[in-house]
């Protein structure tokens, strides 16, 4: 797909099998425009995957979703794959687990597509995620992990390499039942997090009442 816009679009699926039930997904793609969305799902509401370039999504809200998903690459053995220069701003998240959220495979294949995978390479850079709100947050409002391996599962979070790095997160806002504002959880092999900036966070724990600005790095950060 490229040079394509999507505007004023409304994506309502069932909550009974939340599975595999992304709004929208951009693979090899370059040049995307997405305005004005409205997903509710039990999936991410977008997710950018490999191969995509130079994406703009704004002006959108997602309810009861993942949120926001880079990912998931690296699933493909010896396999480059790229994300770059992706925009998001002014994004409303209503319920949702993540505000936005990065997801790599292992450096280790265990099993074969599509249920397994792993030892994928390339990298995503160059991501600006500005004036999020954030309300009901499940889980963290922004999470790194690159631990994904076989129908899910958690494996070693240190032997991936592929590389992360040049993300910018500023003006954030909302809501959140979890310990921490972001939690990055980088690989070893990868050469850990690279110029992550995150400025402008205001962001309340539901259960405190007190903000919420800790951040918890897991393993590597560079």
């Amino acid at each position: 797909m490229i040079s394509s816009t999507i505007s004023t679009l409304t994506v309502l699926r069932a909550l009974v099998s939340q599975y595999n039930t992304d709004g929208i997904d951009t693979i090899n793609s370059d040049l995307v425009l997405l305005r004005n969305l409205y997903i509710r799902n039990g999936d991410d509401a977008v997710s950018i995957k490999r191969n995509s370039t130079n994406i703009l999504i704004e002006d959108s809200t997602f309810d009861n979703s993942l949120g926001l998903a880079f990912g998931s690459v690296g699933q493909y053995l010896d396999v480059f794959e790229r994300i770059e220069n992706v925009t998001a701003r002014r994004i409303q998240g209503n319920g949702t687990r993540y505000g936005s959220y990065v997801k790599t495979w292992t450096g280790e294949q265990v099993s074969y597509p599509p249920n397994g995978g792993g030892g994928g390479t390339g990298y995503i850079r160059n991501i600006t995620l500005s004036d999020f709100h954030n309300f009901e947050t499940e889980d963290h409002p922004f999470s790194i992990t690159q631990c994904t391996t076989f129908s899910g599962n958690s494996g070693d979070c240190d032997s991936s390499l592929f590389e992360i790095s040049n993300i910018t997160i500023k003006n954030w806002t909302g809501d959140v039942g979890s310990s921490y504002a972001a939690y990055m959880d980088r690989s070893e092999a990868s050469g850990g997090c690279k110029d992550i900036t995150i400025t402008g966070f205001n962001v309340a724990n539901t259960t405190s009442g007190g903000h919420r600005d800790e951040v918890s790095l897991q393993r590597y950060l560079f």
